[in-house]
């Protein structure tokens, strides 16, 4: 597992637009996508045969890569079993939903408030990723380890394009006024348990209050877009700023883990381990305010059913 460390400036801004989304680029439309539904007046049979078909069909194009087409199958799936058009197994179903999950255009969004964004890596972003650590400040406090090995480029070509649920990393390149500054990624993408790890990195001297904005961003992508239950980061022991930033960001520290990592030429690494549930980013008074000024998101819209479980 990577260590990386967050790099946050607490400096308010003064952007209050909504987050704007684009994803797929011009294929949007396919989050409301209904092709490859079920026809309206179909026999039961017939209806959990075509399903079936369509449901292989997208797996198939799953395992190509094709996942906007994927997409589509599946959503329009799970479009038919919400209209009743028929009844698969709960496994069944409760694969369509992990599989429509993996795939969906969010993924792909490239994410702008303001004039701070965030999207995916390409293969173009080489240069300035070896720009990043070759800032020695930078790759002290953001990953000690070796960023890559091998032909970075194709790396970055490679995961810019997959399904991050499926390869279980998604890099962004954090970008003011579509210049990039930084680096931004959801880890360890865990889809069972509903989370994964979070890490942000600067070099230099960005603009007051761009990585705090992009945090915040990415925050709310996760918890509110993807419907994740929890991020977690893990903060080097020496970096006393790096780890003040990080509570005030709300994340909670969970534990010190002595000599964790092996990372030469450091040897054992000590690290502090952070984690902020999407329950307690919400009853985080300060946090939901700050949210609500600086991207102008309201975390707040979730109720509490009967059995005190967070719904939305």
């Amino acid at each position: 597992m990577t260590v990386r460390k967050p790099f946050i400036h607490g400096i308010f801004g003064i952007y209050s637009r909504a987050i704007y989304i684009d994803a797929f680029d011009k294929h949007s439309d396919l989050m409301n996508s209904t092709s490859d539904s079920l026809p309206d007046s179909i026999p039961v049979a017939q209806a959990h045969a075509l399903a079936a078909k369509i449901f292989n069909e997208a797996k198939q194009q799953l395992r190509q890569q094709h996942f906007q087409e994927a997409y589509s199958r599946f959503h329009g799936l799970l479009q038919a079993v919400k209209a009743g058009k028929f009844s698969p197994p709960p496994t069944q179903k409760r694969e369509l939903e992990q599989l429509a999950w993996q795939v969906q255009p969010l993924w792909w969004a490239k994410l702008t408030h303001g004039i701070v964004s965030l999207r995916r890596c390409t293969a173009a972003d080489a240069a300035f990723y070896q720009q990043c650590y070759q800032n020695k400040d930078f790759a002290q406090r953001f990953n000690r380890q070796n960023a890559w090995s091998g032909d970075l480029a194709q790396a970055l070509n490679k995961y810019g394009n997959a399904a991050p649920a499926q390869v279980g990393l998604l890099l962004w390149i954090i970008c003011v006024r579509d210049q990039p500054v930084g680096l931004a990624s959801l880890s360890s993408i865990d889809q069972a348990n509903s989370r994964a790890e979070f890490s942000i990195g600067i070099p230099g001297n960005p603009p007051p209050g761009v990585a705090h904005k992009a945090s915040l961003i990415a925050l709310h992508f996760a918890y509110f877009m993807l419907g994740l239950n929890k991020l977690y980061t893990y903060v080097y022991a020496d970096n006393q700023k790096a780890i003040a930033d990080t509570a005030r960001l709300g994340f909670r520290e969970e534990g010190i883990l002595h000599e964790h990592f092996f990372l030469p030429p450091d040897g054992f690494v000590t690290v502090h381990s952070f984690g902020l549930t999407r329950r307690q980013a919400q009853e985080n008074a300060a946090l939901v305010r700050t949210v609500k000024r600086r991207i102008n998101q309201d975390w707040l819209f979730s109720v509490k059913n009967k059995n005190g479980n967070t719904s939305q």
